[in-house]
């Protein structure tokens, strides 16, 4: 699932941001437990969470974009490589030697 954060305009992914929001909701309940600081910790603490939701967008990675299929070919296209050019191929051949040309 894609997120869009409107001030941002950007689009993230929503298990990251929930997954980014988890780290530092827990980080401020139970505070530092020896680990790394979530980041945009300094924002929530500086301008508010709010802020942190509008900003987050600028750091978390952009949702995965899905690769496009390779295209069809049309019935305009000849293959020019391959098992079946080479069938083809064979079959003009013993064509030919067989005098039916």
């Amino acid at each position: 699932m894609t997120l869009v954060l409107s001030a941002a305009n950007v689009a993230v992914d929503a298990a990251v941001f929930g997954q980014q929001y988890e780290l530092l909701r827990a980080w401020i309940l139970d505070g530092p437990t020896g680990g790394t600081r979530p980041t945009g910790l300094a924002l929530v603490l500086r301008r508010g969470l709010p802020a942190w939701f509008q900003e987050a967008a600028l750091w978390l990675p952009a949702p995965a974009r899905a690769t496009p299929p390779p295209p069809r070919p049309n019935a305009d296209t000849v293959p020019t490589a391959g098992p079946v050019v080479q069938v083809l191929a064979t079959m003009v051949e013993r064509y030919r030697e067989e005098g039916m040309a």
